[in-house]
């Protein structure tokens, strides 16, 4: 079982984020009563702490990496006809819709481990907010998701030119083509929905730079058990890398066509798909 098995009405929320955070905190708590993990927010400074830290950091990672993975079997499959949807055949578009979902789970897969460690680390929707009203724009608007996301786009422009050729290869027309329901489809497949080899390159720039805020995270964290000497971990400077990570991967989203809408929407089926699992030690 998995996302697409999941048949709930998502619920209308005012703020993405703060719903992510929601919804992502109640899985965290179902999964606590599994893994005998803390609730947080923790001490940062103790070795036991920062195995935990390090641990959920291993695991947003892991999904990414899972999740490029996926990317990556559908850009092979693309590449055998020259990216020219009219030359897939039934088996290669089931395989290629495969791949997306689950690409699109793992993020949020991701997200839900991006939300345990916000916890644990005493960080909210509202000190994300904060630090791009801070480090962003400065503009007196209303901060939400979608800025954040744009915020990110721009993070990720300074680092590489992203100016791309892609290929469309999502729609009504493909999906329909195995005689599967394209607004279903949909509700599970939010993003991913362009393609090409160069985009798949410059998709590892952008986790990467994801991935090393997050280990410049990890390192902050200098405790171990053996070490005869403890040491206080800067414990602000542990949050803003955190919340970089983070924004640097809403960036690599919006740029893989994730909206707001649809990035919450796959979390929270994902989450219930969770829940589901833990209640019924699936």
């Amino acid at each position: 079982m998995d996302i697409r098995d999941i048949k709930v009405e998502v619920p209308q929320v005012e703020d993405f984020l703060k719903a992510i955070f929601k919804y992502g905190t109640e899985q965290a708590q179902a999964y606590r009563s599994v893994e005998n993990t803390p609730e947080g927010p923790i001490d940062i400074n103790t070795s036991k702490n920062q195995a935990i830290l390090k641990d959920f950091i291993g695991r947003v990672t892991e999904e990414l990496a899972e999740g490029h993975e996926s990317l990556i079997e559908v850009t092979d499959i693309l590449d055998q006809v020259g990216f020219n949807k009219d030359l897939l055949d039934t088996d290669q578009i089931k395989a290629i819709l495969n791949g997306l979902q689950n690409a699109n789970e793992e993020q949020a897969d991701a997200i839900g481990f991006f939300v345990t460690l916000f916890n644990l680390a005493n960080i909210s929707a509202d000190d994300i907010y904060s630090y791009y009203s801070v480090k962003g724009t400065g503009f007196d608007h209303k901060i939400d998701l979608s800025t954040l996301m744009s915020y990110g786009v721009s993070l990720q422009h300074k680092h590489k030119d992203v100016a791309i050729v892609h290929y469309s290869i999502f729609d009504s027309e493909l999906v329909e083509s195995v005689n599967q329901d394209y607004e279903k489809v949909l509700k599970y497949t939010p993003g991913f929905h362009s393609v090409s080899e160069r985009k798949i390159r410059l998709n590892e720039i952008r986790l990467w730079l994801v991935v090393y805020y997050l280990n410049l995270a990890r390192n902050v964290l200098k405790n171990r058990p053996w070490k005869q000497t403890q040491v206080m971990s800067k414990e602000d400077q542990f949050q803003e890398y955190l919340v970089l990570s983070f924004i640097y991967y809403l960036g690599y989203l919006a740029t893989n066509n994730f909206t707001p809408e649809g990035l919450f929407e796959l979390f929270y089926r994902k989450q219930q798909l969770n829940l589901w699992r833990i209640s019924t030690n699936y």
